[in-house]
């Protein structure tokens, strides 16, 4: 008596299998690294916006502005907040809206000044209020194993560069 053999043996199951299996892999690697991309773009673009409103804010409002980044965590070299603030006529400054926050796990590597974040300033005249060119890189954050953090040196996703005394920007 002949047995009717359709469908399919162990064997040939278990390697398409494992085929599915691979290119569901290579497919979410993929994924991965474009998603990692797009955050760094991302808050590039984000902090970009925040300058370019902050320095045109000043222009029309005939203030000083600033971008503020916060203090980074004991022992980090790594920022991931700032605020855009203007100066109020007694000398004091105003936030303007919430605290930003970068994407989790990203940072800005920003120069320090006695041992505090510098402050991005712009005039009335939407000048930039630094004799030095500044470069903000933003990059994905490594945590060492004695808990600091810093950028990844092979991540810098995309750096803002501020001209000294004009406040043009470039990213």
């Amino acid at each position: 008596m002949l047995r009717d053999e359709s469908g399919l043996t162990l064997a040939e199951l278990m390697v398409s299998l494992a085929i599915l299996s691979f290119m569901v892999g290579l497919a979410v690697l993929s994924g991965s690294s474009t998603l990692r991309a797009a955050h760094l773009s991302q808050a590039t673009s984000q902090l970009a916006n925040d300058l370019a409103v902050a320095r045109m804010s000043a222009i029309a409002r005939s203030e000083t502005w600033r971008v503020r980044f916060l203090p980074p965590v004991v022992g980090s070299t790594v920022i991931n907040q700032y605020v855009v603030e203007s100066r109020i006529p007694n000398g004091s400054w105003l936030q303007q809206g919430e605290d930003r926050k970068l994407a989790y796990g990203l940072g800005m590597a920003v120069p320090f000044e006695s041992g505090e974040p510098v402050s991005l300033q712009f005039n009335r005249f939407g000048r930039f209020g630094r004799d030095v060119d500044t470069e903000i890189p933003i990059c994905r954050i490594q945590t060492n194993l004695d808990s600091t953090q810093e950028c990844q040196p092979d991540s810098v996703g995309r750096t803002i560069r501020i001209y000294a005394n004009t406040g043009v920007m470039e990213y």
